[in-house]
C-alpha cells in the first residue's frame, strides 16, 4: 500500500474495539462504531488527545 504503513485493531477497554491504519507520514488513523478519528500519531490516539480532525458517525465534522 502506498499511504498505509499498518493495520491491526486494539480493545481500547470496556469492551471499545478500535481499528487503527498507520499512515505512511507517522499520523494514525482511528474508527470505531461511533467516528473516525485522525491524530499525528498512534500515541497520541492511544491516550485519546491530540486529534487533528473527527468525524462523529452521529453528528458530524468536528476539528480540535
Amino acid at each position: 500500500m502506498t499511504y498505509v504503513e499498518k493495520t491491526f485493531t486494539e480493545n481500547m477497554g470496556g469492551g471499545c474495539m478500535v481499528d487503527f491504519l498507520i499512515l505512511s507520514d507517522g499520523r494514525c488513523v482511528g474508527i470505531d462504531s461511533d467516528s473516525i478519528v485522525l491524530y499525528e500519531s498512534y500515541e497520541q490516539a492511544r491516550d485519546g488527545v491530540g486529534f487533528l480532525k473527527m468525524i462523529d458517525l452521529w453528528e458530524g465534522e468536528k476539528k480540535c
